[in-house]
């Protein structure tokens, strides 16, 4: 399984909020996703399972990463699949698989930005 395979079960659920996670959901298209504080940034934490989160987003504002969770989910009622990075520019950077990248958006974070 990989980690949008995840269902939040109560179990998961229980782990991942002793482990700081919270305001979890299940998005379409990302799975179990959440937010998360780390040292100097709020996450939108992706594909959580047992083992912890496979990608994040990282927000200086705690209240815009918790936006951009609520859009998620929004989206998700309506029954659209997320893909792709979230629409705001206040994420400031991306942590993943494919490495670290910056926010193309956002012009304080990122000096290629447009």
């Amino acid at each position: 399984m990989t980690g949008t395979d995840y269902i939040l079960t109560p179990e998961l659920w229980g782990l991942l909020v002793n482990n700081g996670y919270e305001m979890l959901f299940e998005i379409k298209g990302k799975g179990v996703c959440g937010i998360k504080r780390f040292a100097f940034t709020t996450g939108l934490v992706v594909g959580l399972d047992q083992s912890g989160y496979k990608e994040r987003y990282c927000y200086k504002n705690r209240i815009d990463a918790i936006y951009a969770l609520i859009e998620w989910q929004e989206m998700t009622n309506q029954r659209l699949t997320v893909a792709g990075d979230p629409e705001d520019e206040e994420w400031i950077v991306y942590k993943g698989p494919e490495g670290d990248r910056p926010n193309p958006k956002n012009d304080k974070y990122n000096p290629d930005a447009q």
